[in-house]
């Protein structure tokens, strides 16, 4: 029963992992309790088996579809934070950021980071399962990162409303000019008739 010792200590770990992705909902959950579900046929086939080759075939197989389980609420929660901070560069797309989040730069390249790890783990389907080892480290790099985008909204708010003002003054001024050129040459063209 040792060999069931491993398997336990992953689907541990899954438990915890598929709550938080049920909890950020859009069905990032589907793949992972899919893999749950292999894990549990597969485990269940070797506890009936007999033959002891075909037992180990099975628990490996769990084992595998646990770790994949595991790799899949991984990579939903590193889609959800590449997610958010999607929005926050589209809403912020025209001002500069980086006056406001000096590590902005630094940011963006921790998400290409884990977007090229998940690009990796997906083109590499047999070792797939090894990933989510690696991940979770990209998962906390990019909570921090919209933590601290999140925390810098409240001022890029204020450019942006700053910029507006200024924006819709130098319109005003810009029309009046407008307006003022337009009576000189309308005068210029139609001299009014002397009295």
């Amino acid at each position: 029963m040792d060999d069931l010792k491993g398997l336990l200590d992953l689907f541990k770990l899954i438990e915890p992992l598929q709550k938080e992705v049920e909890g950020l909902g859009n069905g990032l959950d589907g793949p992972a309790l899919n893999e749950t579900r292999n894990a549990t046929y597969h485990l269940l086939s070797a506890l009936c088996g007999d033959d002891r080759a075909q037992r180990a075939d099975q628990l490996h197989k769990a084992e595998r579809h646990a770790q994949r389980a595991i790799y899949d609420c991984s990579e939903a929660m590193i889609l959800n934070e590449l997610e958010k901070l999607r929005l926050f560069k589209d809403d912020y797309r025209l001002i500069v950021i980086g006056e406001t989040l000096p590590d902005y730069q630094a940011y963006m390249e921790c998400a290409d980071e884990a977007k090229y790890r998940i690009a990796e783990a997906r083109k590499n389907k047999e070792n797939r399962e090894q990933f989510y080892k690696v991940v979770q480290e990209d998962i906390d790099k990019l909570r921090k990162v919209n933590s601290s985008c999140s925390t810098a909204r409240e001022e890029l708010n204020k450019r942006i409303m700053s910029q507006n003002r200024k924006n819709f003054w130098a319109k005003v001024a810009l029309a009046g000019t407008g307006v003022g050129v337009l009576i000189t040459l309308l005068a210029w063209m139609y001299p009014r008739p002397p009295v």
